[in-house]
């Protein structure tokens, strides 16, 4: 390879144990060694026809993808990816490589980014296994949103098909909506938030009263939630990915925070604590609300669940909700619904119908450990807070799977 040179996407790099910058020549690599070294890959040469560059690679082929960006050397003169295929033909010699070889140098050179692939488990461990998109070199990006071709592995952000485990849902990470009621009734002080806590002197100023217990309950959650990860290193980057909505309702619904992350749950704590109880209830606006903000925030790597809390009964949102329900199933990601009554009560029709209506949603063989849409009845502050650190805990452990589309028709 004495008439060839070094050109890359990095102005340094290493190949073959030798540190590289682009233009050294490639003397020391014989041509029919050099690709076999790279594995999956592609190559760089000058632009054939750069009108048909400009305009997209229309009439080239699946063989060339263009560069946008200035590559060394000559950084003036454009440049493509070429396939192994195409860089042999423009040689002018036969491939030197087998037909299984020449089958491999046809697919896609990205690789998963999951830890696992690249790194050693531990000196007595085998050596990590690649894992390769399962597509052809220069394919077009597939939806993430879509199902992974047969059902098998994941399509990644950038539109890459693995035949592996998601790394960004081994730990999952959440986005989760307190849809909570305000109305006038949560201003009574039967139940209130509880001394010794450290955001309790800034509960009781103005939220002395069932509002206030549940907005500590809240601020438990999110506290517990940054804990869990904190304990868990592995987890420390899901959680930190959660994104945290909240949406208030009486007769109407407002919402003081939407998508915000976990970094200061002290600032969302002072959010929640500007507004005020008044009003009736109305479940249709506030559910509808919640839906509204899953999907304005949809993330295919992310697990939805809505917290819906209220002291008192209200016409069930069967239509609202079946809608968010079928909706979110299609994007093959099912809503988890929590319904929680913060009353004497141990009954509430309408919040327990409402949590069997999400769960219908789900796959009836789902495994123990699973998360599950759930009615709970809060009958005091204390018990309201341990199920709600309880609901962060059972996030920790979640290890959501990949679901076929099956739409419920």
């Amino acid at each position: 390879m004495t008439q060839t040179e070094f050109t890359g996407e990095d102005s340094e790099f290493e190949y073959a144990g030798h540190k590289l910058r682009v233009g050294d020549q490639g003397t020391f690599v014989l041509c029919n060694l050099h690709c076999k070294d790279l594995g999956r890959h592609r190559h760089i040469d000058y632009c054939k026809n750069e009108e048909n560059c400009k305009s997209g690679n229309q009439g080239q082929g699946q063989d060339i993808q263009h560069i946008n960006e200035k590559v060394q050397p000559n950084p003036e003169k454009p440049k493509d990816f070429i396939s192994h295929k195409l860089f042999w033909e423009r040689t002018g010699f036969k491939d030197p490589y087998s037909v299984q070889e020449q089958q491999e140098f046809t697919k896609c050179d990205h690789e998963c980014p999951d830890e696992k692939h690249h790194r050693s488990q531990g000196s007595s461990a085998p050596p990590p296994t690649k894992s390769f998109c399962e597509l052809q070199l220069f394919h077009a990006p597939h939806n993430p949103s879509s199902n992974p071709p047969d059902g098998y592995g994941y399509i990644s952000l950038d539109g890459h098909h693995f035949n592996c485990e998601n790394p960004s849902t081994r730990e999952a990470a959440f986005h989760i909506i307190f849809v909570l009621d305000c109305s006038s009734s949560m201003s009574c002080k039967d139940r209130r938030p509880i001394p010794n806590f450290p955001i309790y002197n800034d509960l009781i100023k103005s939220h002395n009263n069932r509002a206030g217990a549940v907005y500590q309950a809240v601020y438990q959650f999110m506290e517990a939630r940054i804990n869990s990860a904190k304990a868990n290193q592995n987890q420390a980057s899901s959680a930190m990915r959660d994104g945290v909505s909240l949406v208030l309702f009486n007769s109407s619904v407002i919402v003081p925070f939407e998508n915000r992350d976990l970094t200061d749950p002290k600032d969302l704590l002072n959010i929640m604590l500007q507004h005020q109880t008044s009003g009736g209830t109305n479940f249709d606006l506030a559910i509808q609300k919640a839906g509204f903000l899953i999907t304005t925030y949809f993330d295919p790597t992310k697990v939805n669940i809505i917290i819906f809390l209220s002291d008192g009964e209200c016409g069930v949102p069967t239509t609202q909700l079946r809608n968010i329900c079928k909706q979110n199933q299609t994007k093959g990601s099912p809503l988890y619904l929590y319904t929680v009554l913060f009353s004497s009560y141990t009954h509430s029709r309408s919040l327990e119908e409402m949590a069997k209506i999400a769960q219908s949603y789900h796959p009836q063989n789902s495994s123990s450990g699973a998360l599950r849409c759930q009615f709970t009845c809060a009958i005091d502050e204390v018990n309201l807070v341990s199920h709600f650190t309880g609901v962060a805990e059972s996030l920790r452990k979640h290890k959501p799977a990949l679901l076929k589309k099956n739409p419920i028709s």
